[in-house]
């Protein structure tokens, strides 16, 4: 018997490489396509029409249902203003910072006009 070449393992006999059938895609996209045109006649043409006509038929109207609570008054033409005047509740502590944040805030933006009007006199001083 003879032993194996040192260093090579003995393979089995290599063939031909088989080839895969490679996926079409324009197969696919044809199939796309054709039910793409095919939606588009049945909409466009009056066969989609009768067909949706046909497919569901109009149901009867539904009968109005019947609520526990009476249906509520006309809104009046009474402003924000007018109604948060009419309500003499306490301000809540939520109520009271809202109106702190709008106070600071409006100083912030006096502020920034002031020192917008300032850089507006000094540009225009700088280049006279």
């Amino acid at each position: 018997m003879t032993a194996p070449a040192a260093g090579k393992p003995k393979s089995a006999p290599k063939s031909a490489p088989k080839r895969r059938r490679a996926a079409r895609p324009s197969r696919a996209l044809l199939f796309l396509s054709l039910c793409f045109i095919g939606s588009a006649a049945l909409r466009l043409g009056d066969v989609g029409v009768a067909a949706a006509q046909t497919a569901r038929p109009e149901a009867p109207p539904a009968a109005a249902e019947p609520t526990a609570l009476p249906p509520a008054p006309p809104p009046k033409d009474a402003t924000l203003a007018e109604r948060a005047a009419a309500c003499q509740a306490e301000p809540g502590p939520l109520l009271v910072a809202i109106r702190a944040r709008v106070a600071e805030l409006e100083s912030r933006e006096s502020a920034i006009a002031e020192r917008e009007s300032l850089l507006t006199v000094t540009e225009a001083r700088v280049r006279s």
